[in-house]
């Protein structure tokens, strides 16, 4: 059955048998509550099922638990219904002390648009589908900065497509094949202006397509990484690319690569 959230104002306390904390939190238990605004996960949860919050419109705030191992959803892809979808008083996403959280699945947060701040886990392997789609959108400023971590191999397509955000600091590697895309326009249409791609990293198949306020970029990778994943170009579309900055011991070498030599003179050293 769904909590009943008047109880204690908001807030969930778990109380048990023997006051033993339950692993999961049920499919839908706070689905649709508009009565829930805060509440703290308490260590011991491992997973929250599809929908628990779907829908908690005046939910501004979560506390996750470093416990917690999976997210669940409804459905995949456009079908997907979020575990966290539609809370759009939601303010902040901090997921940096679950460590064992390796996949954020389908919609799990989309249209949580007054986002300011969102965290990742560092080990973090897979975001799913429009995860985080219109994230920050209603607020003035959107977020400051988004790292994508170096243990993230697959983003799904339009992961955080229309986000508001200013910084995007890529360390994943997104391996893309000839038969399969990976980050399919995840950021397409968002308000990104200072892309930093760190040693090691890739980005995937149309990431930054059509993103206005794109201005800067930075790179620190030995080698150029490949802006024509599947022969499509990363940044199709945001066509106000200022400024490159790339090491001065591999200024010749971006000046060469295809998708960088067309930077031409824009193309200037960060060291």
């Amino acid at each position: 059955s769904r909590y009943n959230a008047d109880t204690h104002e908001g807030e969930w306390f778990v109380i048990g048998q023997g006051s033993a904390v339950p692993t999961q939190i049920p499919a839908e238990m706070f689905y649709d509550n508009d009565n829930l605004q805060s509440i703290t996960i308490p260590e011991g949860v491992e997973t929250i099922g599809a929908k628990a919050f779907n829908r908690c419109s005046n939910l501004t705030s979560v506390s996750f638990p470093t416990t917690l191992q999976a997210i669940g959803a409804y459905g995949s892809g456009t079908t997907a219904t979020g575990a966290f979808e539609d809370c759009n008083q939601l303010k902040v996403i901090d997921l940096s002390g679950c460590e064992n959280l390796k996949a954020i699945p389908d919609k799990c947060f989309s249209s949580c648009n007054r986002v300011s701040s969102l965290v990742l886990p560092e080990n973090l392997e897979s975001i799913g589908d429009k995860a985080f789609l219109n994230l920050g959108t209603a607020i003035d400023g959107g977020l400051y900065s988004i790292t994508l971590p170096a243990s993230l191999t697959t983003i799904g397509s339009c992961a955080f497509q229309y986000s508001k955000v200013k910084n995007v600091i890529l360390y994943s590697n997104l391996k893309v094949t000839e038969s399969s895309t990976n980050a399919d326009m995840a950021f397409d249409n968002s308000t990104v202006e200072d892309l930093t791609f760190q040693e090691g990293a890739s980005p995937g198949t149309r990431m930054f397509t059509n993103c206005p306020n794109l201005i800067i970029l930075h790179s620190y990778c030995a080698t150029p990484p490949n802006l024509y994943p599947n022969n499509v170009y990363v940044f199709d579309g945001s066509n106000k690319i200022g400024t490159v900055y790339v090491p001065f011991a591999y200024l010749s070498a971006y000046k060469n690569a295809p998708g960088w030599k067309e930077f031409g003179d824009k193309i200037l050293s960060n060291n």
